[in-house]
């Protein structure tokens, strides 16, 4: 197939079902059809950086975020970037991400940015940052007043209580 879409799908099914070589060729086949497409690349990046290839992943994110960066992609990598330890990247590739919903206008509302929010606001909680944590999931709250970032909130205000 040379549709990327059928291609990504394909991948997301062949890594599902364990064979994460057969997902690599095919994620590899999108790319070289469309390098810009965030879905290829967010989901081949969590495919290597889930096997433990985080160089790899990190490559397949910054290639998409430098040719057009997209909020999923940046959201991708700021996650991966925290659990590794690198925060200040992190932070800066949730900035872009919010940056990069502000200029994709396709699908993109205040649930883009909110889930954005949502992930940065759990990275602070993890380090300790409870209050900027709050304050990222109460910007969630006024762009997309969603069960989600409700549950999140109330989780936060559950382990700021019991300190």
């Amino acid at each position: 197939p040379t549709n990327v879409h059928m291609l990504q799908a394909w991948a997301v099914m062949e890594n599902k079902h364990g064979d994460a070589e057969a997902a690599r060729s095919l994620f590899a086949r999108g790319f070289d059809l469309d390098p810009e497409n965030p879905y290829i690349c967010q989901a081949w990046g969590i495919l290597e950086q889930r096997l433990g290839n985080r160089e790899r992943a990190r490559k397949l994110f910054e290639a998409c975020v430098s040719l057009r960066p997209q909020t999923e992609v940046c959201v991708a990598w700021a996650v991966m970037e925290a659990r590794e330890g690198n925060t200040d990247k992190a932070r800066e590739l949730f900035r872009q991400g919010l940056a990069a919903a502000d200029q994709q206008s396709v699908g993109m509302n205040g649930d883009g940015k909110s889930g954005v929010l949502r992930n940065w606001a759990e990275m602070e909680e993890r380090l300790g940052e409870l209050p900027r944590a709050r304050e990222l999931l109460g910007k969630a709250l006024k762009l997309n007043p969603n069960a989600e970032t409700h549950v999140a909130l109330a989780k936060l205000e559950l382990r700021r209580g019991a300190e």
